[in-house]
């Protein structure tokens, strides 16, 4: 489903059915432009992008503290991943932004998907599946609610400052989930099967 609507809004970008309500957005969003809003969208953009390695890398330190060393597979997998895959579907693209940005890389100066948008909803997706496994009580909800805020948050910003249309962050939001869903059920399938085989050989052991 997520696939097929990501694939759906690719086809609209490319026929352009999208520009209208694209360029609306980002008109309406500038109507409210001050110095304030500014700064304050310029530092929620950053915890969608060097924030994001920082978290990550106290999050893998206590995930190695604790020896949680598929946990912390699956983080870096998930983040890198989605990282490396938005690069691909930009230059695949070639979308140009609504302002022209250099990037360190050639890809990074087009617009479809959002890197942000993708990045950070595949992060704190991840993020929200490690609440919801080892958070208990209502932390948990109020967690997970605050991670989905800001992810919401972080699109709207990259809006805001004018470098990505709305179609840009919601491919980049279908992009990210599918690609940490696709991971975090990988790991689980591999997990499974790997608990599986340790049994029958503890039993094979057992049983001679």
């Amino acid at each position: 489903m997520v696939l097929y609507a990501f694939a759906w809004l690719a086809t609209e970008v490319l026929d352009r059915e999208t520009q209208a309500i694209d360029l609306a957005t980002l008109a309406i969003l500038q109507r409210f432009s001050s110095p304030l809003l500014t700064q304050a969208a310029l530092l929620i953009s950053l915890l969608g992008s060097e924030a994001i390695w920082v978290l990550g890398a106290v999050l893998l330190a206590i995930m190695a503290w604790h020896r949680r060393w598929s946990t912390a597979i699956t983080l870096v997998l998930i983040t890198v991943g989605a990282l490396v895959l938005n690069d691909i579907l930009k230059a695949l693209f070639h979308r140009p932004r609504p302002t022209p940005l250099v990037g360190f890389l050639d890809a990074q100066q087009f617009s479809f998907p959002s890197g942000h948008a993708m990045v950070s909803a595949a992060f704190y997706f991840c993020m929200a599946y490690l609440t919801w496994r080892y958070v208990h009580g209502w932390w948990r909800g109020v967690l997970i609610a605050g991670l989905v805020l800001l992810v919401l948050l972080i699109g709207l910003s990259r809006l805001y400052l004018d470098v990505h249309y709305l179609s840009d962050v919601i491919a980049g939001y279908l992009a990210g989930f599918l690609w940490a869903d696709a991971v975090i059920l990988g790991s689980r399938v591999l997990s499974v099967r790997s608990n599986r085989r340790r049994r029958m050989r503890r039993e094979s052991a057992l049983s001679h």
